[in-house]
């Protein structure tokens, strides 16, 4: 590759950055993670009432290892057409830590944004995007840090009515 190319892609790329973040959205690499566990997820600790009730759910994610911020495994199951809920579970630790709000599709009008739920995730990333109404009220998208066991709000954009 030429010099002159190697330049232009990085400048390209910068660009591409900058704009990307113009908005003030988070992304995934503003909360990355260098670790990269290795070896069995340690035993999940199914102690409290909705650490058994979800079990299957909490257990099937446990089996694939860790997809999130190095050493962790975020779970999704469903909870009623168009909803989902999910946890964070420690896989050096087992321990099951459930998330504060579901999220599900919202009412929308056509053109609406934010009307798909999902979760964003990365194995490398401590970001959590989720989009759609959380615990089924208004509509957005929300950035989340996983930070030390605690999930924080960084930024919300929310639909405007």
């Amino acid at each position: 590759m030429s010099k002159g190319f190697g330049r232009g892609l990085v400048a390209v790329l910068a660009l591409a950055w900058a704009a990307a973040r113009a908005d003030g959205v988070p992304a995934f690499a503003d909360y990355a993670v260098t670790e990269k566990f290795a070896g069995p997820v340690a035993k999940l600790d199914l102690s409290t009432r909705r650490g058994r009730e979800f079990r299957s759910a909490l257990q099937d994610a446990a089996a694939q290892g860790p997809n999130f911020a190095g050493h962790y495994v975020l779970a999704q199951w469903g909870c009623g057409g168009g909803c989902f809920s999910w946890a964070v579970i420690d896989a050096r630790t087992g321990k099951v830590w459930f998330a504060p709000f579901t999220v599900s599709a919202p009412e929308c009008p056509e053109g609406a944004q934010f009307c798909d739920p999902s979760l964003e995730f990365k194995p490398d990333s401590e970001l959590v995007v989720a989009t759609g109404a959380r615990n089924e009220a208004g509509a957005g998208q929300y950035f989340y840090r996983w930070h030390e066991g605690k999930l924080w709000l960084v930024k919300a954009v929310e639909r405007k009515p």
